[in-house]
């Protein structure tokens, strides 16, 4: 996908996450960052809107596995 991201774990393989994010909102401070992984976890969560898609503006989980990214849940922001 030309507007997916890579990222790539230490001595392994870079992955494509096909979504694009967006809009996480003017309430963040100086440490925020809209996507936040660990080198030693297969957790990747990222923050905003997926794929610029109304009513989908929250938190969202993905494991790496086998090369791809799984959704496991997403925690939307209230009053969408």
């Amino acid at each position: 996908m030309r507007n997916g991201r890579r990222y790539r774990r230490q001595n392994r393989p870079c992955a494509l996450v096909e979504l694009q994010r967006c809009c996480w909102g003017f309430d963040t401070d100086d440490k925020f960052n809209p996507i936040e992984f660990r080198p030693d976890s297969r957790l990747i969560v990222f923050s905003g809107l997926r794929n610029e898609k109304d009513g989908d503006d929250g938190t969202h989980f993905y494991r790496f596995d086998d090369g791809r990214f799984v959704h496991l849940r997403s925690v939307l922001k209230p009053n969408q």
